[in-house]
């Protein structure tokens, strides 16, 4: 197995809470990066990377992007269509899902980011597809206007976007705030960041960094004794940092409070 359009990322998270109290920490892992072509076409159904229930990491396409009306369609169609339900044109071309995989059947993705490319090779589009503890996702779409170039050639830059986040991601972040993100298309080196702004006050910041390896049986090898039990680690940083957070006596709110503040979720199938 090597598939050459994509890849692994070696990653590193930290997040960075700044109100209204100080809290800290980072944590490595592994984060795979799927040209959705490639995937469909050339993963087999089982061994250590597959799209079948006796794969170790299992690359399921319902996991992702669960569209009302569009659930017999493959994941680059919903891609597409829903970018076009927000008025961002792409041709179709190329697309790489930067996500986790199922590990042993199990799998938790905080957020997931989709970078789209036109034919001529110009990047068209990005999404963020964040979830929650609750098996819900949203979406946020950034399309050309929030590209902001590094250069006159407009070859690099980064997505800029700031928007209302109303989507319930943590217990000690208000509904009200805004993600504010920077996300960077994927290249050797990986770097997508969300802050959460409130009031004009930066109240968290969370960034995935990392550097690119080769998707093949060596490297997911090498990789997996490095970070086993990726899946376990992630929800287990989350929750034992929410109990840090919660003994720090950061104000705490329940997902029932505000249900007019939660618009736009998607529920994922199990």
């Amino acid at each position: 197995m090597e598939l050459k359009q994509s890849c692994l990322y070696e990653c590193h998270v930290t997040h960075s809470r700044l109100a209204p109290r100080e809290h800290h920490f980072g944590y490595r892992l592994f984060w795979f990066c799927l040209d959705l072509d490639e995937a469909a076409r050339h993963l087999p159904e089982r061994g250590w990377m597959g799209t079948g229930p006796w794969s170790l990491y299992r690359f399921s396409e319902k996991d992702h992007l669960p569209l009302s009306g569009a659930t017999g369609s493959d994941l680059k169609s919903r891609l597409q269509t829903y970018l076009e339900s927000q008025s961002i044109r792409w041709d179709g071309s190329r697309a790489s899902l930067v996500t986790q995989l199922r590990f042993l059947g199990y799998v938790f993705n905080p957020v997931s980011f989709y970078f789209c490319w036109n034919a001529d090779g110009k990047i068209a589009a990005a999404l963020a597809e964040v979830g929650n503890t609750f098996g819900e996702i949203k979406l946020y779409a950034l399309g050309p206007e929030h590209w902001k170039a590094d250069s006159v050639t407009e070859s690099d830059g980064e997505f800029r976007f700031e928007t209302p986040k109303f989507f319930y991601v943590s217990p000690f972040s208000t509904l009200t705030s805004s993600f504010d993100f920077r996300l960077r298309p994927p290249s050797e080196k990986l770097f997508c960041r969300v802050d959460t702004v409130e009031r004009d006050q930066k109240i968290l910041i969370a960034t995935l960094s990392g550097t690119q390896a080769p998707l093949n049986r060596r490297h997911l090898f090498l990789m997996t004794l490095r970070f086993p039990f990726v899946t376990l680690g992630i929800i287990s940083a989350i929750h034992w940092n929410a109990l840090l957070l919660f003994l720090k006596r950061i104000p705490y709110f329940k997902k029932a409070q505000s249900p007019e503040n939660q618009r736009g979720a998607l529920r994922l199938k199990t």
